[in-house]
């Protein structure tokens, strides 16, 4: 599979990085990352399975759907049924998952066990402050490709952005075959935008795209159809199976679900595919330290990418049958620079101030 990476400077949870050889466990926290208790972890796998059956619990905190977390977490339970699986789901995304971290290391009431959002700006700050163990290694990482491992983390499955349209308002011959179409006068009051966000890659890496490619007056000439704008991605994807816009960019699981779920809508990838990447962890002080491993094992493995991304939910980077396939360029701008051009972003799109 190949992706794309723009500029010369990688996404650091993307570099490239050996796998670590054997099953050393041990957690390692840092300065201000959390309570400062560490469970024994052991170095055999059979013996860290026993010790999570001990610990009795595993708690998320998780940013991605309510349906992903509901199918990973039963099929874990069907697995370990001595494990139990609390879930914390953030439903304003991975910047309030952020701030409820935050706010539990100032009390010192660190809870979570295992972490998984899209933010990669905050997880480099997260390495440095030592809330990410990074010498967790799991038996079914073995079969994963080390580009998607670094430093304790993990990306679970990528997450691709669509152009999603409803079948009842978009002729065949109008549906675009390349990301410059966005701008052409046929979509003038027809089309709908999401806003980018500064806490995340998830709403910004297609606008980075767009400068990248076709430079800052593109974003102007979009902004001169008169879009409807939208805060997220889903809601927009919502708006054009209703029929109140006709198209716009989506993630790729959710136009999925719509059109599964008889909706006018279809979706089309246009390549390179901007993709932002859900990202786990476990906590260098989870509370059940064994049991965050076994979860993440399963994570990885190919029954928990089945309960992620099967019956076209979603991107694997497995090979899941049923998992919408990936694209062939995937577009991950380097994130500094994407954070850097958020204000001039917003000010193009006339969202300032």
């Amino acid at each position: 599979m190949k992706y794309r990476l723009v500029k010369a400077r990688p996404l650091r949870l993307l570099v490239a990085a050996g796998v670590v050889s054997g099953l050393a466990l041990t957690a390692c926290g840092g300065g201000d990352s959390t309570n400062g208790v560490r469970a024994e972890v052991p170095d055999d796998w059979d013996a860290v399975v026993e010790a999570a059956k001990e610990e009795g619990t595993v708690q998320l905190y998780f940013s991605i759907g309510q349906d992903v977390i509901d199918n990973l977490s039963e099929g874990f339970k069907s697995k370990y049924p001595e494990i139990d699986v609390e879930v914390y789901r953030s439903t304003g995304g991975s910047a309030t998952l952020i701030e409820r971290m935050e706010n539990d290391m100032a009390a010192e009431s660190w809870v979570a066990d295992v972490v998984d959002l899209a933010a990669p700006l905050w997880l480099e700050d997260a390495l440095d402050r030592g809330i990410v163990a990074t010498d967790v290694d799991v038996p079914h990482a073995e079969g994963w490709d080390p580009e998607y491992w670094k430093d304790g983390t993990m990306v679970l499955m990528p997450t691709v952005l669509c152009v999603a349209y409803n079948t009842d308002l978009v002729d065949p011959d109008e549906v675009p075959t390349s990301w410059e179409e966005m701008a052409d006068s046929r979509w003038a009051d027809r089309m709908a935008i999401f806003e980018p966000r500064p806490d995340t890659d998830s709403h910004t890496n297609l606008y980075q795209l767009y400068l990248e490619e076709f430079g800052e007056d593109f974003i102007t000439d979009i902004t001169e159809l008169d879009p409807r704008v939208w805060d997220n991605a889903n809601s927009l994807a919502e708006s054009v199976a209703a029929g109140e816009s006709a198209i716009g960019p989506a993630f790729t699981h959710k136009a999925e679900d719509l059109k599964k779920n008889g909706a006018p809508l279809d979706y089309v990838i246009l390549e390179p595919a901007p993709t932002f990447m859900n990202t786990t962890f476990v906590a260098s002080d989870a509370p059940h330290p064994n049991a965050a491993r076994v979860f993440l094992d399963y994570a990885l493995s190919e029954d928990g990418q089945r309960a992620i991304a099967g019956e076209g939910r979603g991107n694997s980077l497995l090979d899941i049958p049923d998992a919408i396939e990936n694209p062939e360029e995937m577009y991950l701008p380097d994130i500094h620079e994407t954070a850097e051009n958020y204000d001039l972003i917003m000010d193009l799109l006339g969202r300032s101030g």
